[in-house]
């Protein structure tokens, strides 16, 4: 894989998850946004893609205690852009919930991360 700086946002409701997250994206030489609910990142999503500074894949918390969860945000992702690349991440489940390009477990590896980054960005 060509190695190129991706703008990636990542959503999780917890801040000490997407702290570090977002520092190991960045480690590997990404530009990161972070958020904590669905909506913040439906916003964000939304004003990227209508500036013209999309982003190049989402990674999201399968499971926001009351709030919009990985699955229903990607539906409304794919209503902005259906070729959205994306990452569902939980420390649940190990399966990849339709819709998602690769499931990445918690607690965060780099291999895996940069394992889970290359398999998106393949099956895109």
């Amino acid at each position: 894989m060509e190695k190129k700086s991706l703008k990636i946002l990542v959503m999780d409701d917890e801040r000490s998850i997407w702290e570090v997250l977002g520092a190991m994206l960045e480690h590997l030489g990404h530009r990161v946004e972070l958020t904590e609910r669905g909506e913040e990142a439906l916003e964000k999503y939304s004003s990227a893609q209508n500036s013209g500074e999309t982003f190049d894949l989402v990674i999201l918390d399968l499971i926001i205690p009351n709030g919009m969860g990985g699955v229903e945000t990607l539906k409304k992702l794919k209503e902005i852009n259906p070729d959205v690349i994306s990452i569902i991440s939980s420390g649940y489940s190990g399966r990849t919930p339709k819709g998602f390009s690769v499931f990445l477990p918690k607690s965060y590896r780099m291999e895996d991360l940069k394992k889970a980054l290359e398999e998106a960005l393949e099956k895109k």
